[in-house]
């Protein structure tokens, strides 16, 4: 993989975030060779995640402790070589049209600008129409000093020092966001965990009733609204799994005062 030819690179950093994702990660970063430099931070992978980040040559890999998605995506940040970052996760795919698009946009005077592109959602191998996830935007570029990612937990964004403009891209990136039933219904359950303690640092509170009445609008909600029944059986099973993740995550805050760390 280090012979791979770059094209003319693109002067920002790409960072991502990996905890054993060898099953991903060398796609992700061979359709990032065009890019100058790739921060890749690892959260204590026991697979070949690291092995095959070191054969990439635009792949500077860093090894951090948890500190919640946006506080561990920071680390890659500081260490960026460009104040231009662009991040993806480990199951998100590059184009060479997106790549492109994001160069020519960029606009070094201007420090507040950020940019979005389309995400293409795919779901046991299938572009998912409906359930909320298409159309689907994402912001995944800005400039370092301006921006800094946030201390959520979970569900992280970028925060700014004042105003921000967004420059809407056209092309889209590819999500292939769950391989397998297993992992869907894991990283759900793991997610309303790390959700919950969200929700307790912000003393949101949450009634006995909502264990009730959240999971059956989230499933309607996704189901009929967001029209998950057009993706067929697939749209049943996400609509379920998004209801089962809303459950999980108010029954943690309700029922413990306090999670057990989370790997």
């Amino acid at each position: 993989m280090a012979s791979i030819e770059r094209a003319e690179s693109h002067k920002l950093s790409v960072v991502i975030m990996t905890r054993n994702e060898q099953t991903n990660i060398a796609d992700c970063l061979s359709s990032l060779v065009s890019f100058d430099e790739v921060i890749v931070v690892d959260n204590g992978s026991t697979d070949q995640t690291t092995s095959i980040v070191s054969q990439f040559e635009n792949a500077r890999l860093i090894s951090s402790p948890w500190k919640g998605f946006g506080g561990t995506k920071q680390v890659g940040v500081d260490a960026a070589s460009h104040d231009w970052v662009l991040w993806l996760d480990a199951d998100e795919r590059m184009n060479d049209e997106l790549a492109q698009e994001i160069s020519s946009h960029l606009k070094p005077e201007e420090l507040s600008q950020v940019l979005s592109f389309p995400r293409r959602n795919f779901f046991l191998g299938e572009h998912i129409q409906g359930c909320g996830w298409s159309p689907d935007r994402v912001t995944r570029v800005f400039n370092r000093r301006y921006c800094r990612f946030n201390e959520k937990n979970v569900h992280e964004g970028i925060e700014a020092d004042g105003p921000l403009q967004v420059t809407k891209l056209t092309q889209p990136i590819n999500h292939y966001s769950y391989t397998s039933l297993r992992q869907y219904f894991e990283k759900n359950a793991r997610y309303a965990e790390l959700a919950s303690k969200e929700r307790r640092r912000t003393r949101r509170k949450v009634f006995a009733v909502e264990l009730f009445t959240r999971p059956i609008w989230e499933f309607f909600r996704r189901y009929i609204l967001k029209r998950g029944f057009a993706d067929g059986l697939r749209g049943f099973v996400i609509s379920f799994g998004s209801a089962y993740y809303v459950f999980a995550r108010d029954a943690y805050c309700l029922l413990e005062k306090e999670s057990p760390p989370v790997s």
